[in-house]
């Protein structure tokens, strides 16, 4: 199984008969075109994984709303306090292993081909949620510093060039405004 149901297609096309022209005569207007900066992060996908580009906006929004309860919560001096654990207890829930938006696993199964995918999902929630590029390896690491069983000895976080490479490239997917705006 690849990657369950959480791989989709972001394009869809109308059967022939559904065409625009159809639609329009029908009173249905067409659903509104990709930003460029979307159709170009879906060119890029391809290119890098072979594949459909999978509708990560989820993914995107999740890392958006997280954003913005840590934001909130660092403006209120009752709240502020809390505001690392709720950090990094969203981000654990919806990016670590088994995670909500994990795309290498299939519960235990372990999907070695979507790997690259997470790491690209990491940067795309990270920026969606106002970190900045440099927090998001120090905290990728951080995280597997104490939860992975095969850290890069020889980075100073522990993170392989392929997970620091693809980390970047969800990040300035996320900063082109294809999934969103972000803070």
């Amino acid at each position: 199984m690849l990657a369950g149901a959480r791989v989709r297609a972001v394009k869809h096309s109308p059967p022939r008969s559904q065409s625009g022209l159809a639609l329009a005569e029908q009173g249905v207007t067409s659903p509104p075109k990709a930003s460029f900066a979307r159709t170009r992060a879906e060119r890029d996908w391809a290119k890098m994984f072979g594949m459909p580009a999978a509708d990560l906006s989820a993914d995107a929004r999740a890392g958006r709303e997280t954003g913005a309860i840590f934001r909130t919560l660092q403006e209120n001096p009752e709240t502020t306090g809390g505001s690392l654990g709720f950090l990094g207890y969203s981000m654990r829930r919806d990016l670590s292993q088994g995670g909500t938006f994990d795309y290498q696993r299939d519960g235990f199964t372990r999907l070695s081909d979507y790997r690259n995918v997470s790491n690209f999902n990491v940067g795309l929630y990270s920026q969606q949620a106002g970190l900045s590029l440099d927090d998001t390896p120090r905290i990728a690491g951080a995280y597997g510093k104490y939860f992975s069983n095969n850290p890069e000895p020889r980075d100073s976080y522990g993170l392989t060039d392929d997970q620091r490479r693809f980390m970047k490239l969800g990040y300035r997917a996320g900063q082109r405004g294809g999934f969103g705006s972000s803070p």
